[in-house]
């Protein structure tokens, strides 16, 4: 959309490579897993992937960088997840989780209403998973001054997080 010009500015989970697209990096984060309360994963400190090889995995709509992430780490383990149902928000994931039909990687930073999901845990990875996010804007026209004020408060609320 913003290679296209149809939209001024965006925020995506980096990389993200297009010949009409600056890209700022915004913030780093990192991955969590979110299990349900009475799941045995609810009392780890943390969640290795290796541990989740016999979980069903409530996944990021395919293509996305979450996704693509999420399967890359899987690989780098050995691991084949076992992807149950690809969610197409986080709400979705979360609500899943809590009904007990799998666990769900998730990219920080989350939304209160997320964080605290009723019936779930959030935990961290083990080893951590690192997500990057970014500001996109179009290099084919130079942003409005109203792009660039929200560029700077967007930056400015992602230094803080």
């Amino acid at each position: 959309m913003i290679a296209l010009r149809q939209q001024d500015v965006g925020v995506a989970v980096l990389p993200v490579k297009h010949p009409a697209i600056d890209v700022q990096r915004l913030a780093d984060y990192r991955a969590v897993c979110v299990v349900a309360e009475g799941s045995p994963l609810a009392g780890q400190r943390s969640i290795r992937l290796e541990s989740l090889e016999s979980e069903a995995l409530i996944s990021a709509t395919t293509g996305t960088q979450i996704h693509l992430m999420t399967e890359h780490a899987f690989r780098q383990c050995g691991i084949r997840p076992r992807i149950r149902v690809d969610a197409r928000t986080q709400e979705a994931a979360c609500y899943m989780v809590a009904q007990e039909k799998g666990v769900a990687i998730l990219s920080e930073p989350l939304p209160a209403h997320i964080r605290d999901y009723p019936g779930t845990v959030i935990k961290p990875i083990s080893p951590a998973l690192p997500v990057s996010l970014g500001i996109l804007t179009s290099n084919l026209r130079a942003p409005s001054r109203r792009v660039r004020e929200f560029v700077n408060a967007v930056r400015a609320i992602g230094a803080r997080a």
